[in-house]
């Protein structure tokens, strides 16, 4: 599945880059192989779309994760033919589909810290008081809230739901 090679190929690049500064033999192979099931238009479009926010809702998670990842790099990888054409298809469709959520927002904000092209500064600073607008009283966030109301469980009364450690992180 597409969302496996994704994510794992992005949360092996940030590894080496946090842990070893450099990318590994085995995480270059796994760029390489995430760049040829890209779609033309930036995306991987086969990307799984159970209803499980925020990873499996919608493609915008898949491209914004690639982004953060290839961020990381070292800009002699981002150099390559491959990369730089991968990133122009990334950078692509994401102009192409605008952030619908905070959540998405949020993603293209981390990714924006190495990646100037996803946003202009009036833009990133406005998804900024977006985001801290949604700042719970007790210091965290909700993804119900990043999910503009729509990511919680059936069952869930939005009013009753705490803030959480994955949108608080």
């Amino acid at each position: 599945a597409l969302e496996g090679i994704v994510a794992t190929t992005c949360f092996l690049t940030l590894s080496d880059m946090q842990t070893n500064k450099r990318l590994s033999a085995i995480t270059r192979r796994a760029l390489k192989h995430m760049w040829s099931v890209q779609d033309a238009d930036g995306a991987w479009g086969d990307w799984l779309k159970c209803g499980w926010p925020p990873f499996e809702s919608d493609d915008h998670f898949g491209v914004t994760l690639a982004a953060i990842a290839v961020g990381a790099t070292p800009p002699s990888y981002r150099r390559t033919s491959t990369a730089k054409e991968g990133i122009r298809r990334l950078l692509s469709w994401l102009q192409a589909h605008p952030p619908q959520n905070l959540h998405h927002k949020g993603m293209m904000l981390w990714a924006a810290t190495s990646m100037k092209d996803i946003a202009d500064a009036a833009t990133r600073s406005q998804w900024s008081a977006e985001l801290l607008a949604m700042q719970r009283e007790d210091g965290g966030w909700r993804l119900a809230d990043l999910g503009a109301g729509t990511w919680k469980r059936p069952k869930d009364t939005l009013a009753e739901l705490p803030s959480d450690a994955y949108a608080t992180a």
